[in-house]
This record gives structure tokens, sequence and C-alpha cells, in this order.
């Protein structure tokens, strides 16, 4: 009996403890780190969307744009909190302009020990 009673235990315990987690994006969009800046004003310059951890990014990262992929780590991560879902097209490449934030670190890989991309505000994007 003391079995039975600690298996109906355990489930109850995982039944009432599971929440819904929130998206990542959402996270890392409402996210304001310490003394948070403008780090970057960024004007026409080409990028890829890319698809980091299930979070949808922009690559701006040279070597990465005529491959597949992008560079895990590198600065030119941007995490854009307003891109439209007509942009959320993975290896899309375009023409953004925007305000790059100096919170980085917001997104990461399951087998990394590591943080990469720097929150970014979309003011304007053109596909290639």
């Amino acid at each position: 009996m003391n079995k039975k009673l600690m298996c109906l235990i355990m489930i109850f315990l995982l039944a009432t403890s599971c929440k819904t987690e929130e998206p990542i994006m959402q996270i890392a969009c409402g996210q304001s780190c310490k003394d948070e800046v403008l780090a970057e004003t960024i004007i026409n310059k080409q990028g890829k969307i890319v698809i980091v951890n299930d979070v949808f990014c922009i690559t701006t990262d040279s070597a990465s744009l005529n491959r597949g992929g992008y560079i895990v780590g590198s600065e030119n991560i941007l995490v854009p909190c307003n891109l439209s879902d007509d942009y959320k097209v993975s290896e899309l490449k375009v023409i953004i302009s925007g305000q790059k934030s100096s919170c980085c670190n917001l997104v990461t890989l399951p087998v990394l020990r590591t943080s990469f991309g720097c929150k970014f505000e979309v003011t304007s994007i053109k596909k290639l």
C-alpha cells in the first residue's frame, strides 16, 4: 500500500506543479536589462532570418549571409521584438533598419553554456 500511496502523491505533485511556460520570444522582448541603452542604430543593413531555439532572429554576419544557418555566439544576432509574420521565414534575406539595444544574451542553445543575441526594434524591413 505504501507504493500505491507514493505513486498517487507523485502523480498529484506532477499534475499540480505543471504550468504553462511563456513563449521564449515574449520573455526576451519583455526583458529589461540593467542600464539598457541604445547600442547602435542600424540603417539598410543586409541580414538573414534564422531560427535560434524556436526564436526568429536576424543575422547580419557576412559569413552567414551566403551559407545556411548562422554563427553561434555572434554579436551579429539580433532578436527582433516586432518582426511581422510576413518575415518569419527561415533563411529569408532582408534589408533592415532599426535600433539595437545593449540588452544582449537573450537566446541560447540547449547544448551550450553561453548565450547570444541582442534585442532589436525593427523600424524598416524589406525582402531581397
